[in-house]
């Protein structure tokens, strides 16, 4: 019998984006999910934070991205590495 490995699960409650229109926020929203999973997909859980982690940040990037799912992706990896994980 193999054992089952242990999952990351993360939640985002709420993401407030501001000055885009809804096809830009929709992949903002898209970037960040596809990352985040990536992200997640291949992490040990034990390296994480294993509790819930207000993650708060008026602006992820000084520099514009190129897209808006690498505005996404950008967003992800500072909650990924807000939660203790590793690129």
């Amino acid at each position: 019998m193999s054992a089952v490995r242990p999952q990351v699960r993360i939640v985002v409650d709420e993401v407030v984006l501001r000055g885009l229109t809804p096809d830009q926020a929709g992949s903002v929203v898209s970037g960040l999910e596809r990352a985040l999973g990536a992200l997640a997909a291949g992490a040990d859980p034990a390296t994480l934070t294993g509790r819930a982690l207000p993650v708060v940040r008026s602006r992820l990037a000084r520099t514009p991205a190129p897209s808006a799912a690498a505005l996404g992706a950008q967003a992800a990896t500072a909650i990924w590495a807000a939660l203790g994980g590793e690129r």
